[in-house]
């Protein structure tokens, strides 16, 4: 218990130095639709409505409607016993990701890793540089609580088959529920106690603790379905949305390439955090109709089958990196867009709960060399954390304001669809056509639909956002700060201009995945 508590406050410690720049930092996208406008977090505090009805975006998408209710209910707690003031809602995410690291200490420990291992895994998922995201965005606590419930369901159900005992399976369908009714994608859970009793048990395999942890996930599943059942109709998958997943409109064998490239991408961001982005949405990956791969798909197949034979290989001499492997192939499965799609093409939050299972497995791989050179593996362990603390804080930076995070967005992804174009016009024109038909009209090549693609006689299009009570009037020093970042301009404004908008502006914000 005391290295637990040691353990813990090292990981506070060190979430809270990556990720301290965001904690006073705005309500931005999906936060609006999510927090700022939906009723049961401005309302008076419900739980029975908030489970109840499809609440995660409340009345003001009603044409995408999400159940997350306990995601929903903790920001209800959070309006209640702090109003709008966003720093307690940080500070719970932060908290929540330190506890997700320590849970995936626990999680390499009851896989049979050695303590400094498991503590070098802990310490890996805690500062990888592309959680930010998950940490940073309010909305990401959906992954965060969902990773929580997911890890401890996990932890307790080897525990259980290890050692059968009423209260661990009782923990395990309690954790799994938490982690269900906080997102979707903890339903990936459902094989993992089968397969560990296949790769960690090859001499002789407890079946029987194995199937009665089965049926009890079985049963808790069945429970959050009736529930979510009754608040409104079943999932819906893959939008076919051009904008935010172009995956949905390839056939199958351009969905597979696509679907690897995605994946390569996410492993080069994991091994490399470098450009990370909040937009990976229409021409921002390059996917599209007509897709047939790039260099990425190549890194994806490579990777995948590289993985697959180390996981075979592994499955008798190291079972648990083996199972590691199968832990984050489990989670990543259900947004993998292959062989059906969801409602985005890719989200650094989406590969949260994947990365469990790969820290997991590179610190079961690791082990050996800790225990051979200490010195050189704690010297490559601190040059880590601390690149990955330096991205860690550069990135939190982008999540203070939309302003910081659009200008950011721009400067590392280039091209931008879903938020760079048209971001202005949905604002002043909220009447105009769904937003959905006219994000997408405005993403692709041509003038666009509800935009002008001239200014109006005698002014420029910064005086003329300012006009409307879209925009700040940006300072002479902004305006030559920004002269020479043309890229995607239209004609007469900068980027300040185009993306010094009020919080009023995303009220139309579309919500991704």
């Amino acid at each position: 218990m005391r290295r637990y508590v040691l353990l813990a406050a090292v990981l506070a410690g060190l979430s809270l130095s990556a990720f301290y720049p965001c904690l006073d930092g705005e309500f931005v996208s999906d936060d609006i639709n999510a927090i700022v406008h939906n009723e049961h977090v401005q309302g008076d505090l419900d739980p029975v409505a908030i489970f109840s009805s499809f609440s995660w975006w409340g009345s003001t998408r009603g044409d995408a409607p999400g159940y997350r209710p306990l995601t929903t209910l903790t920001f209800a707690i959070n309006r209640a016993t702090a109003g709008r003031y966003r720093v307690p809602y940080h500070l719970v995410n932060v908290g929540l990701h330190a506890l997700v690291s320590l849970l995936v200490y626990a999680l390499a420990l009851a896989l049979g890793i050695e303590a400094t291992a498991a503590a070098t895994a802990a310490v890996l998922f805690c500062l990888l540089p592309i959680h930010t995201e998950a940490v940073c965005w309010i909305v990401g606590r959906a992954e965060l609580l969902a990773a929580a419930g997911f890890c401890a369901a996990l932890v307790a159900s080897l525990r259980y088959i290890e050692r059968p005992r009423i209260g661990l399976l009782a923990a395990c369908c309690l954790a799994y529920l938490a982690a269900l009714f906080s997102k979707e994608n903890a339903i990936v859970l459902l094989p993992l106690p089968v397969l560990a009793t296949w790769v960690l048990y090859p001499r002789r395999r407890p079946v029987r603790p194995a199937a009665a942890v089965t049926i009890a996930l079985i049963v808790s599943a069945a429970v959050y379905l009736a529930v979510r059942g009754a608040a409104g109709p079943a999932f819906r998958l893959g939008s076919g949305d051009l904008l935010d997943n172009p995956l949905s409109m390839l056939r199958p064998a351009g969905r597979l390439l696509g679907a690897l490239s995605v994946f390569g991408r996410y492993f080069v961001l994991v091994l490399w955090p470098h450009p990370l982005s909040v937009d990976y949405s229409y021409n921002a990956t390059g996917i599209g109709p007509g897709f047939t791969g790039d260099a990425y798909t190549v890194i994806g197949a490579i990777v995948a089958t590289l993985l697959i034979y180390a996981a075979w290989r592994t499955r008798a001499a190291r079972p648990a990196v083996c199972f590691g492997l199968l832990t984050a192939a489990a989670a990543y499965s259900i947004v993998a867009n292959f062989p059906l799609t969801i409602g985005t093409i890719m989200g650094e939050r989406l590969v949260y709960l994947p990365t469990v299972g790969l820290c997991v497995a590179v610190a079961a791989l690791v082990e050996a060399a800790q225990v051979k050179r200490p010195r050189t593996a704690a010297v490559a362990l601190v040059t880590v954390m601390l690149v990955y603390l330096a991205v860690d804080v550069g990135r939190a930076r982008a999540w203070q304001s939309p302003v910081r995070l659009f200008e950011a967005l721009i400067e590392e992804a280039g091209k931008l669809a879903s938020k760079a174009r048209g971001i202005p016009c949905r604002a002043v024109e909220p009447t105009e056509p769904p937003v959905a038909s006219r994000m997408h009209a405005e993403s692709l090549p041509g003038p666009s639909p509800s935009c002008p693609t001239t200014p109006p006689p005698g002014t420029t299009w910064a005086t003329y956002w300012h006009a409307r009570g879209v925009t700040k009037k940006p300072s002479p020093r902004t305006e030559r700060r920004w002269s020479t970042r043309r890229h995607f301009l239209l004609p007469g404004t900068t980027w300040r201009s185009r993306f010094s908008f009020s919080d009023a502006s995303m009220r139309h914000a579309r919500p991704s995945s």
